[in-house]
This record gives C-alpha cells, sequence and structure tokens, in this order.
C-alpha cells in the first residue's frame, strides 16, 4: 500500500515539472555567447526549426539558425531568435517581433 501512495506522488510530482512554464528565453548571455560554434549552440537549443545560408563577397559562409519559443509573461507569447554565423561562429543574435498567442479577435 505504501508502494503505490509512493509511486503516485512520484508519478504526480513528474507530471507537474514536465509541466513547468517557460517564463525566460533560453537565448540569454548567460547561455548564448558571440563566438560560439554551430555544435555549442545545437547542444544548449536543440536543432533548430529552420536555417538559411549563403555565401558573402568576401567568401564567407553566413548562416541563419532559426529558433521558436512559447513563453508566458502575463500573457503567452511565440517569439522568434534568428542566430547568425559566419563561417560557423556565432555573429550575432537576433530577436524578430513577438507574437501574443491565445487571443480572442473580437469583431465590430
Amino acid at each position: 500500500m505504501k508502494a503505490t501512495k509512493l509511486l503516485i506522488v512520484i508519478s504526480i510530482g513528474c507530471l507537474l515539472a514536465g509541466c513547468a512554464i517557460q517564463r525566460t528565453s533560453k537565448f540569454t548571455l548567460d547561455t548564448i555567447k558571440p563566438g560560439m560554434s554551430k555544435e555549442e549552440i545545437t547542444a544548449v537549443a536543440g536543432k533548430p526549426y529552420k536555417q538559411t545560408f549563403h555565401f558573402g563577397a568576401d567568401s564567407s559562409l553566413y548562416e541563419i539558425y532559426y529558433y521558436k519559443e512559447t513563453i508566458w509573461k502575463n500573457n503567452w507569447f511565440e517569439v522568434n531568435n534568428m542566430l547568425h554565423f559566419k563561417n560557423g561562429k556565432l555573429e550575432s543574435l537576433e530577436q524578430g517581433r513577438e507574437k501574443h498567442l491565445y487571443t480572442e479577435h473580437k469583431k465590430n
């Protein structure tokens, strides 16, 4: 009986921990630094949902990794983060426009 209660408590704890709300971006200066390699970025942030690339006039390879996050800040927002690489090293991080999620549209 005690083992069953313990299993239920552990299961509920795991369920609640899995439902944690993301309140801050994972793309902060604590986790992302200029000069990081693409491999280091994917180890921290995971695989991007989209990638683009082009060669510049200087023959350098320019790549952009795109990441979406859903963040709670008094409401749900979708945030797009674009990580710019030059020859495999992070040069800059750009945050795109925030999209307000789950809003009801009023009809006039």
